[in-house]
């Protein structure tokens, strides 16, 4: 009997998945435990939406933005002088290292006007919350990017402040414009 019993616990071990264990684990456990793992990460870990994982990074991380600003942020992003943008889908991260370029609206879209580097198109009325983010990264130092999240909560992509091929370092001028931007909304916000 008690053989069986072990035999099903181990059983019922290995069909959970992987994150089964992370899940039980709450929202505020998962950010001080694992600081520095994305949002993504976390939001998977605790089954809480990305979106309110940013909500509950500290103040002192965020800075939101109203999804209806899209326009002037977008606009703001295509000065950044060395970005990167990033999506993640079902595990598959997509990295394009290019300069935002600005584009047009046609038929619900808002076309990239691109031939070169980034380019497509999407639709800004599905996006819920635009966020300023500054968080420890897992690799020491600090990522920031600017976030756009849709209605579900999920982040659609990031542009972040790419690193420089020499170490570590954000890209000087790209940094500035980011904390520039940091600034300006943070007092748009009223902090």
């Amino acid at each position: 009997m008690r053989n069986t019993l072990k035999t099903l616990m181990i059983s019922a071990m290995l069909v959970l998945p992987v994150g089964a264990h992370a899940q039980s684990m709450s929202l505020d456990d998962a950010m001080k435990k694992h600081k520095g793992h994305s949002v993504e990460w976390i939001a998977e870990a605790t089954g809480e939406s990305e979106t309110d994982v940013t909500t509950a990074l500290l103040a002192n991380y965020r800075v939101p933005i109203d999804a209806d600003e899209f326009d002037e942020v977008w606009e703001k992003l295509t000065e950044w002088e060395n970005p990167l943008f990033i999506t993640i889908v079902a595990g598959t991260v997509i990295e394009v290292h290019s300069k935002i370029p600005m584009g047009s609206y046609s038929q619900g879209f808002y076309n990239l006007n691109s031939m070169d580097g980034l380019s497509g198109h999407f639709q800004p009325k599905n996006m819920e919350a635009i966020y300023i983010i500054e968080e420890p990264s897992r690799e020491g130092g600090v990522a920031r990017q600017v976030a756009f999240y849709d209605k579900g909560g999920k982040r659609i992509f990031g542009i972040f402040v790419n690193r420089l091929a020499s170490g570590g370092e954000h890209d000087p001028a790209t940094l500035v414009q980011f904390q520039a931007m940091n600034e300006y909304y943070k007092a748009q916000a009223g902090g």
